[in-house]
């Protein structure tokens, strides 16, 4: 097994979370255990107590089971348990922060994790098989990951959601065939895949056969898909804007060429065929000098 770390901040927020549910639920044995072993700290000096408080709460995240859930699961995976020497474990503040990716030494596993997810279990270990199998394809020299780039930022955008969903896919079809939960079932990635991609239902249900069905699948291929089916200029509602990132539905219609132009002096890869939010447009449309 990997040494494993984790995040001071993401023990605090569990425990602080754990709490809070007890509270709600009126689990009064859970918060008298917590306050049997807290009330003590309360009487050491300053210096001293927040040092304790973090070994208590540390102790805490071991006897709730969370240390030996990772333990556990990350020994479902001897492919990555061979490659990565260790793991550390983060709080992620949003959404869009989950997920593991690989430390900056080339083979130490980083997983940032929702604090919320701790509340349900099962939920949780089905989303950290889902990504320690994703760091197991990154250290995987035959997988050959590798970070994307591309001409420009909807480009980039474009290609990073319809790649993800891709592997995403391949992810979960390899842990049903290994007989362990996946993070999403072949119906939920169908749905994923109906918003995802433009193209006709039928070529929609054949990628996402090809992809559930692959016994393997490099980088390289995931891309090709995600490039074949993710064409330039696309604009479906859902897609995020390139400029701001957040999904729209609200395309801007019309782009004035002096609004493109304040446009590039901030995103100079940006093309117009683009394209943007409304909300986007009209915050530039502002900054352009009235003549």
């Amino acid at each position: 097994m990997a040494t494993l770390r984790f995040e001071p901040e993401l023990v605090q927020a569990v425990t602080d979370a754990e709490l809070e549910h007890a509270r709600r639920a009126g689990d009064v044995t859970l918060l008298q255990q917590y306050h049997a072993g807290a009330e003590p700290l309360y009487k050491m000096f300053e210096q001293e107590r927040e040092k304790a408080f973090a070994r208590f709460h540390s102790t805490w995240f071991f006897e709730r089971g969370w240390t030996n859930l990772f333990v556990e699961t990350w020994n479902e995976f001897p492919e990555l348990d061979a490659r990565a020497p260790h793991l550390l474990v983060l709080a992620a503040r949003l959404k869009r922060e989950e997920g593991a990716v690989i430390g900056r030494d080339g083979v130490s596993v980083c997983l940032r994790v929702l604090p919320l997810r701790f509340a349900n279990r099962e939920r949780l270990l089905a989303f950290v098989r889902h990504e320690f199998l994703h760091a197991a394809d990154m250290l995987d020299a035959h997988f050959g990951y590798q970070t994307l780039g591309e001409a420009t930022l909807a480009e980039t955008n474009r290609l990073a959601d319809s790649y993800h969903a891709l592997w995403c896919a391949y992810v979960d079809a390899r842990l049903e065939r290994r007989h362990l939960a996946p993070l999403m079932d072949y119906h939920a990635h169908h749905n994923v895949f109906q918003s995802q991609f433009s193209s006709p239902t039928e070529q929609r249900d054949a990628l996402l056969t090809q992809v559930w069905n692959a016994s393997a699948l490099a980088h390289n291929e995931i891309i090709s898909l995600a490039r074949a089916n993710s064409p330039r200029g696309t604009r479906h509602n859902g897609a995020r804007c390139p400029l701001c990132h957040f999904p729209t539905f609200q395309w801007a219609s019309e782009i004035a060429p002096v609004v493109a132009d304040a446009i590039r002096a901030d995103f100079p890869a940006w093309q117009i065929d683009d394209g943007a939010c409304e909300r986007c447009v009209e915050r530039y449309a502002m900054l352009v000098p009235v003549e």
